[in-house]
Formats: structure tokens, sequence, C-alpha cells
């Protein structure tokens, strides 16, 4: 009974004077948004939904197969924490450096002194969620890659596209498979690459239909997997992971035999 009472006791007081009450990750206090951040994402990749779920500013917008409703408490979205928590959401929380995740999710100090997450719709795009079935986790990213592969074809700029390409690549020359390593190779090499067939898909690498995604391996430009665009994530100097949009195939298939 006097632990109980001990226990209401604190309760009130952390409640009345803004203390953050205990729990497996710490206080929710010290530290401001950064290190409520880095105990989010600790949650996060420990699959704790009682606790994400606490951490959130109701009524919050959240994206449901596709498509964007409004979450109004912690019930419900610990209830349906597997629907809203996609794969992209879970490795974007855990792998992006706290302080920039304070700015993703808007992480900010309510008035009784407590941090919560007041965006769960990231960059607030709804086409990045829907590209992100598609292996593609940011839908500027990708518009940009498009960009730089029409612009090849249109004005034969091997420098812009080799800038897009993952390295190292297996590029069809002289009726061999070719590893190209660097930037400068692919230049040297452009225009035995970019074949006609090829060309054509650079051409139309703006039109949605013309793509096919798969989470595993990204986008597909084309019927038979002439050229692939994804996500590859490395992590940079400060340990954190960095997302970027690359081509990591491009060469007609059946050019050559199979590596």
């Amino acid at each position: 009974m006097k632990t109980m009472m001990r226990v209401i006791v604190l309760s009130f007081l952390c409640s009345t004077l803004g203390i953050g009450v205990m729990n497996a990750y710490g206080s929710n206090q010290p530290g401001g948004a950064i290190a409520f951040a880095k105990r989010l994402q600790t949650a996060v990749a420990n699959n704790d939904s009682n606790f994400v779920a606490e951490q959130i500013a109701y009524p919050i917008d959240v994206y449901f197969d596709g498509s964007k409703l409004p979450m109004f408490g912690a019930e419900g979205a610990e209830d349906t924490y597997a629907d809203w928590m996609t794969p992209y959401l879970y490795s974007l929380i855990t792998k992006t450096s706290p302080a920039k995740l304070v700015k993703v999710l808007d992480i900010r100090k309510e008035k009784d002194g407590v941090y919560k997450v007041h965006d769960l719709l990231l960059t607030g795009d709804p086409a990045d969620f829907r590209y992100s079935k598609d292996g593609i986790y940011s839908a500027k990213g990708l518009m940009q890659v498009l960009a730089v592969l029409r612009k090849g074809a249109t004005e034969h700029c091997a420098k812009c596209v080799a800038k897009v390409i993952e390295y190292p690549i297996w590029e069809c020359i002289g009726g061999k498979s070719v590893k190209i390593k660097n930037e400068a190779e692919f230049v040297k090499h452009y225009d035995e690459i970019v074949t006609p067939e090829v060309k054509e898909l650079m051409l139309h690498a703006w039109a949605r239909h013309n793509w096919t995604g798969f989470p595993e391996k990204g986008i597909m430009l084309g019927s038979v997997g002439d050229i692939w665009i994804e996500n590859p994530g490395y992590k940079n100097a400060q340990g954190f992971y960095v997302w970027e949009t690359k081509v990591w195939a491009l060469r007609e298939v059946g050019s050559c035999p199979a590596r």
C-alpha cells in the first residue's frame, strides 16, 4: 500500500512540475528534442508500439495502405501500429540522424513541457509514401534522376547520366559484359552503353505507366528491365544512413550473354 502511495505521489509531482516519468528508455525530458528522437529510435527498433504511440501528438495524419487518414489517440495508434509503421517509416526513423529526425517528424515541446511527434507524413508529400512501395524513398530524388535520364537522351549528356549511376555497374560493350567502375569509364563508353532501345526508354522515363515497382529492387523502366532505379543507403562520416536515388542497371537486356 505504501509503495502504491509513493507511485501516486511521484506521478502527481512529475505531472505538476513537468518532470518526465521514467520508463524503459529513461525520462522523456532530459536533453531536449534530440534526446527525445534518440529514445524514439530505440523504441521503434525494439518494436515497442506502446511507447511509440505515447510519444505522438494527436490527432495526427498517417498513411494506411496508401490513403491519408487521421489517427485520434494512442490506443488506436498501438492497435494499428503494424499498418502505419511501414518498412519505409521504420527505416527512416531508425537510420536517420537524431538531429534531422527532429525536423522530419516535427518533434517539439508541448505546453506541459513534454516532447511529442507532430508529423508522420515525413515530407508531407504523399508521393514519397507511394514510391516507397517501389523501393524509392524520395519522390524528389526519383524525379531528378528521371530528368537526368531524359537530358542524357535528348542532349547526349553523358556526364549528367554518369553522376546518377551506382558504381560499379556491369555494361555490355563489344558483345561482352564489362564492369564499369567510375564516372570516367561510363562517359568513355556512353555511346556503346546507350543503345537506341535504352535511349528510347530514357526519353520516356517521365511516364508513370512506363515503369514497374519492386520493393526489393526499385523501379524498372520498360518491360524487360533495361533500366533499374533504386535507393541505396550508405553510412556517412557520422555513422548515419543517407539515402540516394541511383541507377543500378542501364543496358539493353539480351545484348550480352549473362555474366
